[in-house]
């Protein structure tokens, strides 16, 4: 019994150990890479590509009206969505800001609600609706743009992997 009972330690500590092991890599490899997600209420906390877009609009006198911002990565690769009203000269003021061109996403990139993003990201694809992009696949700053003219709503797909 006594040996039974020795074996018993011998195999369970290693592998309680190994374990935890398992669970704090996986921890850390989710913070290095995707760092912290959430819903961003602070414009201190934006990222720095969404800061210098505010600033330049607001040098131009283009209004940026009721944005709304979701962190979905922020660790070696960022990833953020924004929405916002689509006020007058906004969407114009983005094509030249982010050299954005007509982009025609395959069905699996479309923008559409999903569970782990929070309730306000719900675009609707209809006839007064066009996507954009920018620097897609490339190294660096990469923008998918989908403008809601009919319901006056532009939503932001935003990933940086420089």
């Amino acid at each position: 019994m006594r040996t039974l009972l020795l074996l018993t330690v011998i195999v369970a500590v290693p592998l309680a150990c190994y374990v935890l092991w398992l669970r704090r890599m996986e921890q850390f490899f989710e913070a290095v890479f995707e760092g912290n997600s959430g819903e961003v209420m602070s414009s201190e906390d934006w990222p720095l590509a969404l800061k210098q877009f505010d600033e330049a609009a607001n040098q131009a006198g283009v209004v940026i009206d009721d944005l709304q911002v979701y962190c979905m990565a922020n660790g070696l690769s960022i990833a953020y969505v924004w929405r916002m009203r689509a006020t007058s000269g906004l969407q114009e003021f983005m094509t030249e800001e982010y050299g954005l061109s007509d982009y025609t996403p395959p069905e699996s990139h479309r923008f559409r609600a999903q569970p782990r993003l929070p309730d306000w990201w719900d675009p609707q694809e209809h006839s007064g609706t066009h996507y954009y992009a920018a620097n897609l696949g490339e190294i660096g700053r990469q923008y998918v743009v989908l403008v809601d003219e009919t319901n006056e709503v532009i939503y932001v797909y935003f990933y940086d992997n420089w």
